[in-house]
């Protein structure tokens, strides 16, 4: 972030290129830019580091399928993936998640993870 600051007020101050200032600075003229971008549109909190998480998960594992999984796991402790997969479609739910899934909330939740991996938050979709 230092060096962000850095880079940014010897721009303002004009005396050097942004060639000359990215050099100076190890960094590529598109990095420069992207800094010199962002801080015009937002200053200095435009500087700031930026999460590199997706913004949407389109693959992610419900709530109410991962509750579902753990209650018949709970129920049939010595039951798999596939005999849970069975379980489950024999009840009428269509969103059941793949038998690697399944295996991993159980697995999860046996070991008080269950929360260890992504899943959808409902309220948000």
């Amino acid at each position: 972030m230092d060096e962000k600051r850095r880079f940014i007020e010897a721009r303002l101050e004009g005396k050097y290129s942004m060639t000359e200032l990215c050099s100076a600075f190890g960094i590529s003229r598109k990095t420069g830019y992207k800094w010199w971008n962002r801080f015009q549109e937002r200053g200095h909190h435009g500087l700031t580091e930026r999460s590199h998480e997706a913004h949407t998960h389109p693959n992610a594992t419900s709530e109410l399928v991962v509750k579902l999984v753990i209650a018949a796991r709970r129920a049939h402790p010595t039951w798999g993936p596939r005999k849970l997969r069975a379980w489950m479609l024999g009840r009428g739910h269509k969103a059941v998640p793949a038998a690697s899934t399944r295996q991993r909330v159980a697995v999860l939740q046996h070991f008080g993870h269950q929360r260890s991996f992504q899943v959808v938050d409902q309220a948000r979709h």
